[in-house]
């Protein structure tokens, strides 16, 4: 469990250097401001892709393909990780009940 924690907080950080590397790409390049350059890193990595922003330079073409390529299987793996803990998370408490459930019962047997 906390080796699946670890991972996901370093995948939580790729994500997040991601967002900031695609900021600054698009600010830089596409010349666009700060904030719309944030919005279209996060836009293009969930590739929701409203369609309001577009690469315009063919740099940012192919850096938009790249982005989305692997960008998608980041968060893929990012939210795995944190569905895998939820369940084994869940799993845990399962058996945790059970457990006192079980000491419940005997020591209702010895009265």
């Amino acid at each position: 469990m906390k080796r699946l924690k670890k991972r996901l907080r370093i995948m939580l950080l790729i994500v997040l250097g991601f967002i900031v590397g695609g900021t600054v790409f698009y600010h830089l390049v596409e010349k666009i401001n700060i904030i719309d350059a944030f919005y279209m890193s996060v836009v293009t990595l969930t590739t929701v892709g409203y369609g309001d922003f577009t690469p315009q330079t063919i740099a940012g073409k192919i850096f938009t393909s790249a982005y989305i390529l692997m960008g998608v299987g980041i968060l893929l793996e990012t939210v795995s990780l944190f569905f895998k803990i939820r369940m084994n998370s869940s799993a845990h408490n399962e058996k945790e009940i059970i457990k006192l459930k079980t000491k419940l019962i005997k020591e209702q047997n010895k009265k």
